[in-house]
């Protein structure tokens, strides 16, 4: 199965933090911090999509600044399915680590 690549870019504006991504047309994802955010689009772009085609998701500011350094791959095993999932590292000082009911994958 293709992994499908998603390109996410963050917004901050008048205190509000907000995303969207023109690989999906009519998403957009808000909160009032970044974490938040950033939840809200991992759990979006699952939902968006709705089916089990791992997605690949690399974010940006909406400078263009890459976010993270590794990709994040999303997807939704089957109930049977027996899959670790590693505990991912804060990304800095400034970047919160989220937690979502959606299982993650970081690829190296």
């Amino acid at each position: 199965m293709d992994t499908r690549q998603v390109n996410i870019t963050y917004h901050r504006e008048d205190g509000v933090w907000w995303a969207e991504s023109d690989d999906m047309p009519g998403f957009s994802a808000a909160g009032d911090t970044f974490a938040e955010t950033r939840k809200n689009v991992w759990e979006g772009v699952d939902f968006y999509f709705n089916d089990n085609q791992p997605t690949s998701i690399i974010e940006y500011t909406d400078d263009g600044a890459k976010i993270l350094s590794d990709n994040i791959v999303l997807f939704n095993p089957g109930p049977k399915a027996d899959v670790t999932i590693p505990t991912q590292r804060p990304l800095s000082t400034r970047v919160a680590s989220v937690e979502t009911k959606t299982r993650k994958v970081v690829a190296a």
